[in-house]
């Protein structure tokens, strides 16, 4: 163990990271291959910086065990940022080192499971994307190994850089998703050609569950939607391919996949529909009728919704942007006893970020109650996109 991470107590986190943590990174729906991440583990062992951010996720982790973990975690994490910081001005680095990358994604992680603050993984998510275009993707005839820990860095990347844009619009998920970034070549699998549009098993995708095509779609319907938001600005063209990707390629093929009956891909669908209802350069009289079929039907979804709380982005993006809309007593009723329910679980900043979101939006929607619920919808979802919660 190098530096300064020689006691029995960080060799017991980096092994409870290990065995207990590292596994829960990817889908428990994804093929075995995913379920251990060894190039990581062995370059951790040889890199401070990145075995600080291992041992802050594990410290997080174990924080009922001792109040002593909860500063742990924050120091190991702190330790991991000026060692990056230090090596960055003495000009140390490549840019695209694998401990690196490794870093970046365990420091996003860490954001994500710690229960003493907002999460703020926007720099990381920055980072990773950078490091990542600085690279080449590995050659599909590289160990085993080597493309796992490619393919999780790179899933792990798209996840938070697309889902976390929704709870802070300082993070433009477009401007995240760098321009070098030679997505395609990260997700060519010969061994699953057909993994990468429509109807891709999740199996095959160990983090996002679903075509990293259908995140993009994701991401550009975010930024279209902000657009949207600025006086003057031509978006048509834009919103119609979009709308025509979405009929052509997505719509009936339930682009994000998870479980049975594979509800929570209809719940994005229902949001992606909502997204172009609401953003329509020419909305007609049937707008509201529209919008209040896809309410029901996302509110109906959600009231059974079954949340696994290490992918609490995926699951809290749909709440979220639902919960941004519903302007009624009852209808906010059922978003906020789902979220309750996920807090009940595990209290992380995801969570609490959402409950201060959605705080934030309705208060937002009752100032405008007196001129009825299309204005109220219009007035939370302008709220959603350009505020931040604080």
């Amino acid at each position: 163990m190098p530096e300064p991470f020689q006691t029995d107590e960080n060799v017991y986190l980096y092994r409870c990271f290990a065995s207990s943590i590292l596994p829960r990174l990817v889908r428990q729906t994804s093929l075995s291959r995913y379920s251990v991440d060894a190039h990581l583990l062995r370059l951790a062992l040889s890199h401070a910086p990145l075995l600080g951010a291992l041992v802050s996720i594990a410290a997080m982790w174990t924080v009922s065990q001792s109040k002593h973990q909860s500063s742990l975690a924050v120091k190991s994490y702190l330790f991991a940022i000026d060692s990056l910081r230090k090596g960055i001005e003495d000009g140390a680095f490549v840019g695209n080192e694998d401990w690196l990358l490794a870093t970046t994604t365990l420091l996003c992680l860490f954001e994500n499971t710690r229960y003493d603050s907002l999460p703020n993984p926007g720099c990381h998510v920055q980072a990773s994307g950078r490091i990542l275009s600085l690279r080449a993707p590995r050659p599909r005839n590289s160990s085993q190994e080597l493309l796992v820990f490619e393919r999780v860095c790179i899933e792990s990347f798209l996840y938070h850089a697309v889902l976390t844009s929704l709870f802070d619009s300082s993070i433009g998920c477009g401007s995240m998703i760098p321009d070098g970034l030679d997505l395609q070549g990260y997700f060519s699998d010969p061994a699953h050609p057909n993994a990468i549009g429509p109807g891709a098993s999740p199996s095959t995708q160990p983090v996002l569950g679903a075509s990293y095509k259908f995140f993009v779609l994701l991401a550009d319907l975010v930024q279209l939607s902000r657009t949207s938001l600025i006086p003057g600005a031509n978006y048509v063209r834009d919103w119609a391919r979009l709308r025509d990707e979405f009929s052509h390629a997505w719509r009936g093929r339930n682009g994000a996949q998870n479980g049975p009956g594979d509800s929570v891909g209809t719940l994005y669908a229902v949001c992606i529909e909502m997204l172009l209802l609401l953003t329509d350069h020419q909305p007609n009289e049937r707008f509201l009728n529209s919008f209040e079929t896809l309410l029901s039907r996302g509110l109906g979804i959600i009231a059974g919704l079954q949340i696994d709380t290490w992918f609490s982005y995926y699951y809290l993006w749909p709440l979220l942007l639902i919960g941004s809309v519903a302007v009624g007593e009852t209808d906010r009723k059922i978003i906020t006893q789902k979220v309750d329910w996920v807090w009940g679980i595990r209290q992380t900043g995801p969570v609490l970020l959402t409950k201060k979101r959605l705080e934030l939006v309705w208060n937002e929607g009752n100032r405008y109650e007196q001129f009825g619920r299309r204005v109220m919808i219009t007035a939370q979802f302008r709220a959603l996109l350009e505020e931040n919660a604080s």
